[in-house]
């Protein structure tokens, strides 16, 4: 029979309760790098960039993995919150203050963070539109 000792218990909790209370910036931090990585595959992928319109007319629609994962980005970014609620009530007194003194910044990165991947989609978007009746177009011609 395995026997464990209080001690070890006792460490094994307090190490999972940092990795709780760890989590919700963890789904943050996730949630911000998928953003960052929707918002460059726009600009690469969509011409985005001033020195890009050449290539405008070989533009294609924004992919559904992209879509997606901006999707994901906006789920666990609310995930996140949604978790400090849950380990609030047996996290550390230090860690709550922490959260709840970053709380209001941290969404409003959130939200810009979204914004900046909607713009980002809407304008590729738009440039895949006028690819598609370039060569809409050039065909017909």
């Amino acid at each position: 029979m395995l026997a464990v000792s209080r001690h070890e218990c006792e460490s094994t909790l307090a190490l999972g309760m940092m990795i709780a209370a760890l989590l919700p910036l963890g789904l943050w931090l996730a949630s911000m790098a998928m953003g960052v990585v929707v918002c460059a595959s726009c600009v690469v992928n969509g011409a985005l960039m001033p020195s890009a319109r050449l290539r405008i007319p070989g533009v294609r629609p924004v992919p559904w993995s992209v879509v997606a994962l901006h999707l994901c980005s906006v789920v666990i970014g609310a995930m996140a919150y949604a978790v400090f609620l849950l380990i609030e009530p047996v996290a550390k007194s230090s860690i709550v203050r922490w959260y709840e003194s970053v709380g209001l910044v941290s969404a409003i990165v959130v939200v810009a963070c979204v914004v900046c991947q909607l713009v980002a989609m809407y304008l590729h978007a738009r440039n895949a539109m006028k690819g598609e009746m370039d060569r809409t177009l050039r065909r017909r011609t």
